[in-house]
């Protein structure tokens, strides 16, 4: 019997440790798509997990894993319900952007009432995110460097109370007020990965080990998640 209490107390302790690993995964993490297994079922999902659409995405080697690469066209959606707060958060993923790099994520047509899009342009030659509410710009950050193509970089984009701020690597780009956000009901449908829904602006990138949290993350816990991606 004593044997027995000793064996659970290991595994409890066990478990203990493991649980403590990645503190940036601790809570929050609603949504997380690696393509493991050239897979493009999310790993954790708040909401439905499987893609409401797939268009031409192709694999290769990402970041610690497996890659989808985006290119002439390819698109990737998810249901947002569940898989994304409009209230705050973040939005992470690695990045090897193209010679002709467009938009990495959307939410919305740019010309309807809500709209939050991540685009790492080369042809602009910036670095944008923008965040729209009853067709009014409410939030945005734009970085006029120009993105280096062709190399994985880690990029993450936070929302919420404290504004909008867009992370490079880890490192702290620009932050901007955020005046409002949408209230329930207002978020568009669909999450919309490697182009925008109105089928123009194309990542033509490779990305990986893509996450959403319901909750700004700060620049330690975002550290955290690129050293134990």
């Amino acid at each position: 019997m004593r044997k027995l209490w000793l064996v659970a107390a290991g595994l409890l302790a066990a478990g203990i440790c493991l649980g403590a690993d990645d503190p940036a995964e601790k809570s929050g993490l609603i949504f997380k798509l690696t393509f493991k297994d050239k897979n493009l079922t999310a790993d954790v999902a708040g909401g439905e997990k499987s893609p409401v659409k797939q268009n031409n995405v192709t694999f290769a080697e990402g970041k610690g894993g497996v890659a989808a690469v985006f290119k002439d066209g390819a698109i990737l959606t998810y249901k947002s319900a569940g898989n994304f707060n409009p209230a705050a958060g973040t939005l992470m993923m690695w990045i090897k952007p193209g010679e002709t790099c467009e938009t990495i994520f959307a939410m919305g047509p740019w010309y309807k009432n809500n709209f939050l899009a991540l685009r790492v342009s080369a042809k602009f030659k910036n670095i944008h995110a923008a965040f729209k509410h009853n067709s009014a710009p409410v939030g945005e950050v734009n970085d006029s460097r120009v993105p280096e193509t062709n190399v994985w970089h880690h990029y993450a984009l936070t929302w919420g109370e404290g504004g909008m701020k867009l992370y490079l690597d880890g490192k702290l780009l620009m932050t901007s007020p955020l005046v409002e956000t949408w209230v329930a009901g207002e978020t568009p449908d669909e999450m919309w990965i490697g182009s925008g829904p109105d089928g123009i602006y194309s990542a033509n990138s490779a990305l990986s080990d893509i996450r959403i949290y319901d909750h700004a993350l700060s620049a330690e816990e975002i550290s955290s998640a690129i050293e134990k991606p």
